[in-house]
């Protein structure tokens, strides 16, 4: 549920004006990732994923080398087929250890940890399903995928939560993902509450009066996070939130809305990543299992009409680069002068403070990197520092 753009606790709104579009042709590309970071920082992962963190990727290396020890050496693969089996529903795997499984692609060794780290959760906490919005983006296809993987498809519960801004081919792509998964796929239009709003007194002529509008948007991501709550409530199946590490760093995100879960999946793998293992799991599946459409089209919460996330943030690259710097190295923003744009810079360090509110509130996730946020990154909510007031 990629809906719900929030992106910091003032009134100041989520767009910049004129977008980040001078940035684009300034040569940062604003795809998903289709050109790596090594453009941005002169380097690139061992494994090839555009930005990565040599500290992330040994934290989920050590996290698949768990798995494997975990197993018995004399033991072969065993895939128990139709019905998940487990205390908590889930999908057992036996595979011997194999010196080959240390060596895997940094994709492989994330997806696996991300995997390993939904289903421990669940089978420790007494989950056996799940629940998430599905909105057809990137963010709820890995998330879903990752579920399936974790639990088994059956055990998995999709929702469809189009509104009036909701495109066609969102809804096409999130039906298409459902079908080649093989998960359950409920479709809840938000319409006709969105419009009992409307009618309320007082909120109604409020939300009339700027349609579309900061508040309009984040109304609609709660709307649909109250959905995926009650069905959660209604069976117990855990429900998931979807964003990443890239949004929940700048607030690009509503609280009580796509925040609102039992487990947050992405939280802390960035908007690049994200592509790189969407692209890797078709790559591995050898079919399309992630529509291609959802790989190529502009990411976008549509909760306003023609709505993209540049219109808001930097292009992800630009972006999960400044990110990587100010959170695993913890540089400061003047560092960062001589590789980066300077405005960027200080856009990205400010929402990263004043962000911190949102994420003290943000369920528990599985960490990637060296420094994830909650226990790995404590940080003030209550800050007077200003990066962008700040003589550099």
């Amino acid at each position: 549920m990629e809906a719900d753009r929030e992106p910091d606790g003032s009134a100041e709104g989520s767009s910049r004006a004129g977008g980040w579009s001078g940035h684009v042709s300034r040569g940062w590309d604003a795809s998903g990732g289709e050109r790596g970071m090594s453009e941005a920082t002169g380097k690139a992962d061992a494994g090839g994923t555009a930005g990565g963190s040599p500290a992330g990727a040994s934290a989920a290396r050590d996290a698949s080398r768990t798995t494997e020890m975990a197993e018995q050496p004399s033991q072969r693969e065993v895939d128990t087929g139709e019905e998940p089996s487990g205390a908590a529903g889930t999908v057992e795997r036996r595979t011997a250890v194999s010196r080959d499984a240390f060596d895997q692609p940094r994709e492989w060794l994330l997806l696996n940890a991300l995997v390993l780290g939904l289903r421990d959760y669940m089978r420790k906490t007494g989950f056996r399903e799940c629940v998430l919005g599905l909105s057809g983006g990137i963010d709820s296809s890995l998330a879903a995928y990752i579920a399936a993987r974790a639990c088994g498809p059956r055990r998995v519960h999709g929702l469809l939560m189009p509104s009036r801004y909701s495109s066609e081919h969102s809804v096409r792509d999130a039906r298409a993902l459902a079908e080649a998964l093989r998960i359950d796929a409920a479709v809840v239009p938000i319409e006709e509450v969105h419009r009992a709003y409307e009618r309320l007194p007082i909120v109604g002529p409020e939300l009339l009066d700027e349609p579309a509008g900061l508040a309009d948007q984040n109304l609609q991501a709660r709307i649909r996070g109250a959905i995926v709550m009650f069905r959660s409530n209604r069976h117990g199946w855990l429900p998931l939130s979807t964003g990443n590490k890239s949004e929940l760093a700048v607030g690009y995100c509503t609280l009580y809305g796509d925040m609102a879960g039992g487990f947050a999946v992405l939280c802390d793998l960035y908007k690049q990543d994200v592509y790189a293992l969407a692209r890797f799991i078709n790559e591995a599946e050898g079919r399309e299992v992630i529509p291609e459409h959802v790989l190529v089209k502009p990411p976008s919460a549509e909760l306003a009409p023609g709505q993209v996330d540049q219109d808001a943030l930097p292009p992800y690259p630009l972006l999960d680069g400044i990110l990587r710097e100010l959170i695993e190295r913890e540089a400061a923003p003047q560092e960062l002068f001589d590789r980066f744009p300077r405005d960027v810079v200080l856009w990205v360090a400010r929402r990263l403070d004043r962000n911190e509110f949102k994420r003290r509130q943000l369920p528990p996730g599985i960490k990637l990197t060296a420094r994830a946020f909650g226990s790995g990154r404590r940080m003030p909510i209550a800050a007077r520092w200003d990066p962008a007031n700040t003589p550099w």
